[in-house]
């Protein structure tokens, strides 16, 4: 299966939660990999604030903070 685009999706500009959780753990039957055990909560914060803001997304407002990553990861 094909992963969606990141560049102009409403998946990544819109509410945090999903990105984060899927960061965290992972896309069933994509090359995305769960990154939850590896990486910091202000790590995912920045992978997540970074993919809301790059390409030809322009989501100023979504600036994850670890506070956001922590309340997914629970």
């Amino acid at each position: 299966m094909k992963a969606p685009a990141l560049a102009g999706s409403k998946f990544v500009t819109g509410a945090e939660a999903g990105p984060i959780d899927t960061v965290l753990n992972g896309r069933p039957n994509t090359a995305m990999q769960a990154f939850g055990k590896q990486l910091s909560a202000t790590d995912i914060a920045a992978v997540v604030t970074y993919i809301s803001n790059a390409w030809s997304n322009k989501a100023t407002a979504n600036i994850a903070q670890p506070a956001d990553v922590l309340a997914v990861r629970k």
